[in-house]
């Protein structure tokens, strides 16, 4: 099983709404629960299982900002928070419970030792879900030269740094944690690259764990790992149904709400080529 390991920058209103939703406050998670025409989602009767690692703090700015005065002041939709989602694997193919919740606890600790437990606004260990998951939101506050800085390039050391060069930093946080906490518990590497090139790649990832799924329940076998060609040659093999439809729009739901616009379009164009071909086949 191959490690997820994904981090991106938030706004305030998108970390707030995904904290909540973490942490299943009423009105954040409703949307999200399995039904008969969903692959994954969060299943009601587990929810009580889950672990809150770290409870929700207010996001107001008088409680986790109080009087700090930012160096260069702030910008309106500005990215000064970052979320994390770590699990081993996906669907049938992880972790058992116990070790799941070992491998997760141990994530938590190390994300809190290496960039400041104060920095937390919420961590939970999620087992309502069809793979347990850690998903964790930080605030981007840290504090060099006795100034106080909210930013994500500095939080994680990027400032200065070409695109390249980030995307670097970044695969060296990702090998750092597989080293630490993931290789004990004999978890790969994940495959996927982070940074704005791991955009497109997480929208595949996503497409093909759906793909390992439906394969299990209707025995469609569709072996994308030798065929170097994209996802949109490969659907002509699926046909359209419920499952799919609803699964490719929540996923590009999801990926609007993130800010990730070439990821929901990429969905989209699958959705939309599947469509014309039922279309074709009707006629």
């Amino acid at each position: 099983m191959k490690l997820v390991f994904d981090f991106k920058g938030l706004t305030k209103k998108q970390a707030w709404g995904i904290a909540r939703h973490n942490e299943r406050v009423k009105g954040f998670y409703e949307s999200n629960l399995i039904s008969k025409n969903k692959i994954g989602g969060i299943d009601l009767n587990k929810i009580s299982n889950n672990l809150v690692l770290t409870k929700i703090k207010s996001f107001k700015d008088e409680d986790w900002l109080r009087d700090k005065k930012i160096a260069g002041g702030r910008q309106k939709n500005a990215i000064e928070f970052t979320g994390w989602v770590i699990q081993a694997g996906g669907l049938n193919n992880t972790l058992n419970k116990e070790d799941s919740i070992a491998f997760l606890t141990k994530a938590d600790k190390w994300i809190k030792n290496k960039f400041v437990e104060e920095s937390i606004m919420g961590s939970v260990i999620q087992l309502d879900e069809v793979t347990p998951q850690l998903q964790i939101v930080m605030n981007n506050l840290s504090t060099d030269n006795n100034k106080n800085y909210l930013s994500a390039k500095r939080k994680f050391g990027y400032q200065g740094l070409t695109q390249k060069q980030v995307r670097i930093k970044a695969k060296e946080i990702q090998n750092d944690f597989w080293n630490d906490v993931a290789k004990e518990f004999k978890i790969e590497k994940p495959s996927k690259e982070l940074g704005e090139k791991g955009k497109v790649e997480q929208a595949t990832w996503q497409f093909q764990k759906m793909l390992s799924y439906i394969e299990q329940q209707k025995k469609k076998v569709v072996d994308l790992s030798n065929q170097k060609i994209s996802l949109k040659e490969n659907i002509s093999q699926l046909k359209l149904d419920s499952n799919i439809e609803y699964r490719l729009k929540k996923l590009s739901s999801k990926a609007v709400a993130r800010g990730e616009f070439e990821t929901a379009k990429e969905l989209m164009d699958i959705l939309e080529i599947l469509n014309k071909k039922e279309k074709n086949k009707s006629r």
